[in-house]
């Protein structure tokens, strides 16, 4: 079965000319309803800048993807074949735009996003999205109970939501982390023959795409946390859902390399606070991409640095999915957790501040 068709081509087209022309409208849009972030101390930009974009972002992947379900074809076959988790995953998105679009508008606390995306992960589960088993380092697979999965799979999907959220610091970064990681989503999908996530991985990777056209720096607009949390949670479903049927450690390593870079920016995040006895849930300026602006560096330079450094996290999962069964599976995991604690020790060591945002 070829997914290479013109459905999600043209659902591709479709979704980067939204996106690239509604992003302006929404630009207007956020001025009118005071959407911008302000100047502040604490903040990168030099000028107030609207950050609503994630509903140009939202729009671009909503209505291809609603708009090929009306129509009789391979890939609403697959939607009406699976309707539970084509469901989940676009239902609770909805859910999560809102959640975003209330934060970016009236401000939500950390506590009130999570009594919204704990539930709606739980859905997903429901719906069959779900971790139920990993692979063990002496061989095997370690299958876990119903009440085990649910508690990782909930955990995999606030902590990855979260994680592009955390990440999203400065011009175009997490835009283009999770346009990276979006690709290894829909190749997997594409190699494993999954219609239905292919459409959803290439449709969002052009909506993002058209985008960051407008984000990249100097931004004209942020995505906000309408569009962090919204990738975040399609990317922590996708990534579970492509290696589902994985029966090596490819299931296990798919989700982690594919989002390699927001993972450790949010395990660093996650190890300060609890060192220095800060609230888990706080905020601060000591992310990976402050750090390495507290080093004279520019916006755009510290951008596509770490796209370098995501890159090779988003190759190597695409090349385990692509060998498929392989000795190399485990040799593989050793180097990425290698490169991850060299990163790690790196970026600690850098001194904290922030550059202007040249």
């Amino acid at each position: 079965m070829t997914l290479l068709t013109l459905t999600p081509l043209v659902a591709a087209g479709l979704a980067f000319l939204l996106a690239l022309t509604l992003t302006p409208l929404v630009v207007r849009i956020a001025r009118r309803a005071g959407a911008v972030d302000p100047l502040h101390p604490d903040k990168i930009h030099a000028r107030e800048v609207p950050r609503l974009g994630g509903l140009a972002i939202a729009a671009g992947f909503y209505v291809p993807v609603l708009g090929i379900a009306l129509r009789t074809n391979l890939f609403s076959a697959e939607i009406y074949a699976e309707p539970r988790r084509a469901i989940s995953l676009l239902v609770g998105g909805l859910g999560i735009v809102l959640l975003g679009l209330y934060d970016d508008l009236k401000g939500a606390s950390a506590w009130q996003k999570l009594a919204i995306q704990i539930p709606l992960a739980g859905l997903a589960w429901w719906a069959g999205i779900r971790i139920g088993s990993s692979a063990s380092p002496i061989g095997g697979v370690i299958t876990f109970s119903d009440v085990v999965s649910l508690v990782v799979t909930i955990g995999w999907v606030v902590v990855v939501v979260n994680a592009i959220n955390l990440i999203d610091g400065l011009d175009g970064l997490a835009s283009g982390l999770a346009l990276q990681a979006l690709a290894v989503v829909a190749l997997s999908a594409y190699l494993r023959g999954n219609a239905l996530l292919f459409l959803f991985g290439v449709t969002l990777a052009a909506s993002v795409a058209g985008f960051l056209v407008h984000n990249f720096h100097p931004a004209s607009i942020f995505m906000g946390d309408t569009g962090s949390m919204f990738l975040g949670w399609v990317l922590a479903l996708g990534t579970v859902w492509a290696s589902q049927k994985a029966a090596t450690l490819v299931g296990v390593v798919l989700p982690a390399l594919a989002l390699g870079l927001p993972l450790l920016d949010t395990t660093l995040a996650i190890a300060r606070r609890l060192r220095t006895g800060t609230p888990v849930l706080r905020g601060d300026l000591n992310h990976i991409h402050h750090r390495l602006l507290g080093q004279g560096w520019s916006q755009r330079r510290v951008v596509l640095t770490l796209y370098g450094i995501s890159l090779p996290f988003s190759l190597g999962s695409a090349c385990l999915v692509y060998l498929g069964d392989s000795a190399f599976h485990w040799p593989a995991v050793a180097i990425a957790i290698l490169a991850a604690t060299a990163l790690a020790v790196w970026f600690s060591r850098l001194t904290v501040g922030k550059s202007p945002s040249s």
